[in-house]
């Protein structure tokens, strides 16, 4: 009995074909049918790993849901991800009828392997055929062009280079890709792997595209993505959208401590941990020949941690390795993201208001303010008002460009994160509407708009009155008019940038859990100290805290000018009142 055996079998009818007339289900076939070249390059049975099952499994209760199967698989190297999703869509689309399945690689050579794989499966599909002897025999009277009764082998009608398989019968293909090349795009594909997705070129636009090519209705259709990390780049924006469990995607993350073959005997006695991975050795309590393994490796990689991190990764915290650059406390962002994953808001929706002017326009109001409830809505409440608490709702606005507007609203008095929203699609005077409306809806909190590149949001803000608006302090000169004037709004520049980003570091390792928002923790998580470097020298000339290149920063920098505004809020607790 094989460890599928045991561990699958409550899923042997989730996905089952026809073989010989009769149903199997597909991990028997794999298993029985299928052989591979194993690691000391001997021809074996596939035989699947408990890695390869717990995707198995997955795959299956995606189904059970009742759902298109989409996978985010973050893998560690060498765990027969790869091998094992080539198998499992092998079976599918040589045993039935009018399926095409796609797998797009990170490069041509990548896609090569891949396409080899899938050959060597359909080459060796006789290897264990108790016929052997008779097709051998047939073969001799008949032309290759003709269909063995007795082979498990379905007639090929097209097999051109790497890219295409076709079966005769079934009218069902395998295609082979890498990123940037052009074939596929106009096909419609059943099962899709996205392999090693971290490295592609360009990730967001190419899976975007690829997306396209299945029905997001059919609910047989499979689209697996597979890959080891590879730093703060696109794929993890990826994993984060999938990971907060508010789309169909499920994440699947597999440790390198889930490979049974990744233990060393322990000849010399035990290895010499540093103390950082004695650390990790007790924490998710694995042996010490699991640790000799993984000591050996370490050292093969010159004692290099962020390297062993990405490719033997302990944790999805550990996978995407920030180099030591993270401006906020790694472990402490994955601590907290794990906790609210599970943690939906109070409510998500938007909110409403009306409109009305003065005759000549010079003066407005925002009225009849109401909370609307939507299932996917872009603002997220985490706590309602609480009678006499202040607030400060603190706004980024979109410049113009790609960012997001950003609101975070803040309950000056627990420092707790209460409301918070973000999005790229509302113009500036929606923003501010949005904004004057949180504002009053939370106890007429301080209004503290940043004045960045788009100040006519707050030239237009005046017109309300407001009488909670956030006064720069800073005095500015007008040159032509040689007067002095204060402004509405805060500024984000180079004195006080770096003292806000440390206060909320400072607030965030006190007290973690004052961050109820997923986004904003994703953001934190991407907000990294990043070098600039003279492009005549090649120097580094500046270090600067912001996100790394492709991912957003704005829910953080709205944080930050709590941190810039909070102490003009001068409301007191109801109780300091009495």
């Amino acid at each position: 009995m094989s460890l599928a055996d045991t561990l699958l079998k409550d899923y042997e009818k989730d996905f089952v074909v026809n073989f010989l007339g009769k149903p199997y289900p597909v991990y028997f076939l794999i298993e029985h049918l299928l052989w591979i070249v194993d690691k000391n390059n001997v021809e074996v049975h596939f035989l699947l790993n408990e890695a390869q099952c717990l995707m198995y499994r997955t795959f299956c209760e995606q189904k059970r849901k009742g759902v298109p199967i989409r996978v985010n698989d973050l893998k560690s190297r060498q765990m027969g991800g790869s091998a094992f999703i080539a198998a499992f869509f092998f079976i599918l689309t040589l045993f039935q009828k009018n399926i095409n399945t796609c797998i797009i690689a990170d490069t041509k050579d990548h896609a090569g392997g891949i396409f080899d794989r899938f050959r060597y499966f359909y080459d060796h599909l006789d290897d264990s055929n108790p016929a052997l002897d008779k097709i051998y025999d047939w073969k001799k009277s008949h032309t290759k062009y003709e269909s063995c009764p007795y082979s498990f082998k379905p007639k090929l009608r097209y097999a051109k280079g790497k890219t295409l398989m076709m079966t005769e019968y079934g009218n069902s293909s395998i295609e082979v890709i890498a990123t940037g090349e052009s074939a596929g795009r106009s096909r419609n594909y059943t099962y899709v792997h996205c392999s090693e997705v971290a490295f592609w070129q360009d990730i967001k636009a190419t899976f975007t595209a690829l997306l396209q090519t299945v029905s997001a209705t059919n609910l047989n259709s499979i689209v697996v993505i597979e890959t080891t990390a590879n730093g703060f780049n696109d794929y993890k924006n990826l994993w984060d959208e999938h990971f907060d469990g508010t789309t169909n995607w499920k994440c699947l993350f597999l440790p390198w401590f889930l490979d049974a073959q990744y233990k060393e005997p322990l000849k010399w006695g035990k290895p010499k941990l540093e103390e950082w991975e004695i650390a990790k050795q007790k924490e998710y309590n694995l042996s010490d020949e699991q640790m000799a393994w993984y000591h050996s490796r370490y050292l093969e990689n010159g004692r290099d941690k962020d390297l062993m991190a990405q490719e033997y990764p302990f944790s999805v915290a550990d996978a995407f390795v920030s180099t030591g650059n993270s401006v906020f406390d790694k472990d402490l962002l994955y601590k907290r993201k794990n906790e609210l994953v599970k943690k939906e808001p109070l409510k998500r929706g938007i909110f409403t208001y009306e409109i009305s002017s003065s005759e000549n326009f010079e003066e407005l109001e925002i009225k009849n303010i109401a909370f609307k409830e939507e299932s996917y809505g872009l603002f997220r409440i985490y706590e309602e008002p609480i009678k006499g608490h202040p607030y400060v709702v603190t706004v980024d606005p979109n410049d113009g460009g790609n960012d997001d507007s950003a609101i975070q609203v803040i309950d000056n008095f627990s420092l707790k994160q209460v409301a918070c929203f973000n999005s790229s699609k509302f113009a500036s005077d929606e923003i501010l509407f949005l904004s004057l409306a949180t504002a009053i809806y939370y106890n007429n909190a301080l209004l503290a708009i940043e004045r960045n590149r788009n100040s006519s949001i707050l030239d237009f803000a005046v017109k309300f009155n407001y009488d909670n608006m956030y006064l720069d302090q800073d005095a500015t000169i007008d040159s032509l008019r040689e007067r002095t004037h204060n402004r509405y709004g805060y500024t984000i520049k180079q004195n006080n940038r770096s003292r806000a980003i440390d206060l909320l570091k400072m607030a965030f390792r006190d007290d973690y859990a004052f961050i109820n928002d997923y986004e904003t923790i994703c953001e934190m998580e991407s907000f990294q100290r990043i070098e600039h470097f003279d492009r005549e020298t090649g120097q580094v000339n500046r270090v600067k805290q912001e996100a790394v290149g492709g991912s957003h920063d704005d829910l953080v920098m709205a944080l930050c000018g709590f941190f810039i505004a909070r102490n003009q809020q001068t409301t007191l607790l109801e109780s300091e009142m009495n």
